[in-house]
């Protein structure tokens, strides 16, 4: 989990665990405690969760699941692909949107973070429509477009 991710959990938020050992059945689980720190070998947080009424599941260390936690507050940031980004300089960069599918335009972005997917964005989507990935390279402000589907 990043920090963007770690930052909009709380202890108490509500998640899911589905498991082989366990076919079919979904177990209620919830964020029982968060790290502190960030893990320096993977460069991510870890975020511990408890089950709900856990009796009589027999489930033994090691196995593997996989969890869904579902977030009370909500992320304010973007997450947009490398290719949608122009021009970045520290924490600001450009990309393109349009909001009509006719014209592109040009907006200034702040960068959240950046991993080694995707490129988080804190402010300059607000108003957006839709984002450029492909062919923005060849676009400048104004530029006229076609929309393919």
């Amino acid at each position: 989990m990043d920090d963007s991710e770690w930052g909009t959990l709380k202890i108490g938020d509500k998640a899911s665990i589905t498991t082989d050992a366990l076919k079919g059945r979904v177990l209620q689980a919830y964020v029982s405690r968060k790290s502190e720190a960030i893990d320096p070998e993977t460069g991510t947080f870890t975020i511990h969760l408890a089950i709900k009424n856990s009796a009589g599941h027999n489930l033994a260390a090691g196995l593997f699941g996989k969890a869904e936690i579902f977030p009370s507050s909500k992320s304010n940031n973007w997450k947009i692909p490398y290719d949608a980004l122009l021009d970045g300089d520290g924490d600001h960069g450009f990309v393109f949107i349009t909001n009509d599918n006719k014209q592109a335009q040009k907006v200034k972005v702040k960068i959240a973070q950046i991993t080694s997917d995707d490129i988080w964005i804190s402010s300059g989507l607000e108003n957006a429509k839709s984002l450029i990935v492909s062919g923005n390279a060849y676009l400048k402000d104004q530029s006229q477009i076609q929309v393919k589907n």
